[in-house]
Order: structure tokens, then sequence, then C-alpha cells
């Protein structure tokens, strides 16, 4: 199952100077500078619904993000929006979960920021796979069914 779109998380530095101010705003450009987008994703709020056992996300997951964030970008211009100092995200995601014991049927390709698409203040996101099927089709048995993937 795929999972796409605006999901709406953004970037929380939690030890420095608070959401959504100017000091957190000129930190995440620091850092975005520098191209840690690791260091960066790890204040990223999605993370720890990725990592939750019940919710919206349960058992969902993202590729490594080694692109800058795609959120909110100046219209048909380059460069970061500061609007009520709201950081610099990655707000559009990509997530993909497997029914259990199939998950090394998808591989994933690539996972990208397209920032010479300028008309929005979201540049887009895209992600390729390679999606190997079962013919003709996948029985799923209970022991293998997404409601007892705990027992993976």
């Amino acid at each position: 199952m795929f999972r796409m779109g605006d999901l709406n998380y953004r970037i929380n530095i939690k030890d420095g100077t608070g959401m959504d101010t100017q000091g957190e705003y000129e930190e995440v450009l620091r850092v975005i500078a520098a191209k840690n987008y690791r260091g960066l994703h790890e204040h990223d709020q999605l993370l720890p619904m990725l990592k939750r056992n019940n919710g919206a996300f349960t058992f969902f997951e993202e590729a490594d993000i080694d692109f800058p964030p795609t959120y909110r970008m100046n219209k048909n211009e380059s460069g970061y929006s500061n609007k009520r100092f709201q950081s610099p995200s990655w707000t559009d995601r990509v997530l993909v979960r497997s029914v259990c014991g199939y998950e090394s049927k998808i591989t994933q390709l690539s996972y990208t920021g397209h920032h010479d698409m300028m008309q929005s203040d979201h540049r887009p996101v895209s992600a390729s796979y390679v999606v190997a099927t079962d013919m003709p089709y996948v029985n799923l048995s209970a022991s293998k069914s997404v409601v007892n993937r705990e027992k993976c």
C-alpha cells in the first residue's frame, strides 16, 4: 500500500528556540545550507508516528530523505518563504507498507524533490519502486494478514 500527499508534518527542532520562531526558522535554513538533510530529518514530526504501534501510519516506512525540504517555498521563484516563521519542512511524502512476509517484493529506486517546479509553495516529490507480484493473485492467509502483522 502506498500513501502519498501533503501529510503536513513539520520540522520541529526540539532543543532549539521554539517551534515557529525566527530562531528556529534561521537554524533550519543553516542546516539546509550545510546540506545536512539527515540531521534535519531527525527533527521531523512524522518520525515518531512511523515508530508507533498504533495510528494512521502503523507499519508504514519511508526511504531516507536526501533532498532539501520541499515546503514553504516561494511561488514561481526559488527560495523558502517566511510565513509566520514556519520552518521549511518535508510535508509532501511517499510512504509504503507491505503485507507481512512480502516486504522483499518492494524495492524503492528513487525518492526526490523537484525544486525546479515552482508553481506552488510546495515542491512536488516523487518516488519510484519495483513491485514484484505473484500471479494470478496473492492469497492472504490468516497468518500473513495485515491484521496479524505482529506475528511475523
